[in-house]
């Protein structure tokens, strides 16, 4: 059965880790998460849990990143040649602004995590988890997806508009 990929930013090795952790909380298994990070700046959490890095084949101008989870497969789908972080994600069904920002937050320094949802309640987890952690960045594939994902399983995400609760 094939995933649907949750992307998100994490602006520090802090706030990876904290995204990290409530991913863990929420009940997202290990084992569907992946994270791209500049060796530089890999969280702790992400380095402990997730296993396997891959140093090789993810290139970004003349830096090396790590790969670790899923997408390790992606990686080892593109042979021996490297390929930049926004190929990778444009063959996983990301559309070119998605893949241009994600690439852009990359060459900055920060984490790029995705969930590896297995149905439409876990990309809704994935997504309010990383809402909820502040992530500036979070993205859907825009390819049609197998199973397809109904519209109302996602919620819209609105950066600058914040919902507070009303005094009662």
């Amino acid at each position: 059965m094939n995933s649907i990929p949750v992307i998100a930013t994490a602006s520090s090795r802090l706030h990876a880790d904290v995204m990290m952790i409530r991913l863990r909380r929420a009940g997202i298994p290990i084992g569907h998460i992946s994270a791209i990070s500049p060796s530089s700046s890999l969280p702790n959490s992400v380095a402990v849990w997730l296993t396997h890095w891959r140093r090789a084949m993810l290139k970004l101008g003349h830096d090396t990143l790590m790969a670790a989870g899923p997408m390790r497969r992606w990686l080892r789908k593109s042979g021996e040649k490297a390929i930049s972080p926004a190929q990778m994600l444009t063959d996983a069904g990301f559309d070119r602004i998605a893949t241009k920002q994600a690439e852009e937050r990359l060459r900055q320094g920060e984490t790029l995590l995705c969930v590896h949802a297995k149905d439409e309640d876990d990309v809704a987890i994935a997504w309010h988890v990383f809402k909820h952690a502040k992530a500036d960045f979070i993205a859907l594939p825009t390819r049609p997806l197998n199973p397809p994902v109904r519209a109302s399983a996602v919620p819209i995400f609105y950066p600058a508009l914040e919902l507070v609760p009303m005094p009662v």
